[in-house]
């Protein structure tokens, strides 16, 4: 992010909670307070804020941050930038979308136990060309010394849906009081190549029974991970070496070898 942007956002911070100390404001913005600190200097150079001490004490952090009239400007046409900015930014992904016929993916959380209300409602609304995608896995888990099966969804509660409307708010619009429906993710639009991407990685590693039959997650060396599925179910093991589709684990004190199609783990 360039300078503009974090004075923009600086600005607009202390424009909507006048009288925040440098600690608030960088907790609110996300910034180290060395990055704060040199934020507020140059801003403070440009005439745009000023400072109180109201503790009298020499400690930078013990001030608070005013806007001047002249940053009151400056934080005005930032602000008239910025939308121009997203506007032009919006009119070029939509033009490359039409250009490129693409059906927009979006990514919805919902309330588990109300999918097949929301599945039911969107097929309702939006008639034809819908899909929704859940990456499931299969888990295996012992139970009263039995080893049985049970689905889990990849993603908890969130799902894939497209639709060839998708582009147009109207259509989200009609949709964002659907009963089931939590809230659609932000920021989907400019995010399709990675989402269909992800999907894509999904659907290669399903089985004929739609489930995921491989693991999607990075492996390294040392780490640990628990086993989702097979004789090991729920144990602990750590990798010691990879091969190209051969793992050797640690699992409690013993050595072992195994084939990574043949079994599902995640992460610790």
């Amino acid at each position: 992010m360039d300078d503009n942007q974090d004075h923009f956002n600086v600005l607009r911070k202390i424009n909507s909670k006048p009288g925040s100390t440098q600690r608030e404001l960088a907790e609110e913005l996300g910034f180290s307070l060395g990055k704060m600190n040199y934020c507020l200097k140059a801003l403070k150079n440009k005439g745009l804020i000023k400072m109180k001490n109201f503790e009298r004490n020499p400690n930078k952090i013990n001030y608070i941050y005013i806007l001047t009239p002249r940053g009151i400007a400056a934080k005005t046409k930032l602000t008239i930038n910025f939308m121009k900015r997203k506007m032009e930014e919006y009119d070029e992904l939509q033009a490359e979308l039409k250009k490129k016929n693409w059906k927009i993916w979006i990514i919805i959380k919902f309330n588990k136990k109300e999918l097949e209300f929301l599945k039911k409602d969107f097929r309702k609304k939006l008639k034809e060309d819908l899909t929704m995608y859940i990456p499931k896995v299969v888990v295996q888990k012992y139970k009263n010394n039995k080893l049985i099966n049970k689905e889990f969804n990849l993603l908890n509660d969130y799902l894939f849906c497209f639709h060839k409307d998708f582009e147009n708010p109207e259509t989200i619009g009609k949709l964002k009081f659907s009963r089931g429906l939590k809230y659609f993710l932000d920021g989907f639009a400019r995010t399709q190549n990675e989402i269909k991407k992800f999907i894509k990685i999904c659907k290669d590693l399903e089985n004929k029974d739609g489930y995921l039959s491989q693991n999607i997650f990075d492996l390294d060396i040392n780490a640990k991970y628990k086993f989702s599925s097979g004789p090991f179910s729920e144990m602990i093991f750590k990798i010691i070496d990879l091969k190209k589709n051969k793992i050797k684990i640690l699992l409690s004190n013993l050595s072992a070898t195994i084939e990574k199609k043949k079994f599902l783990f995640s992460p610790l």
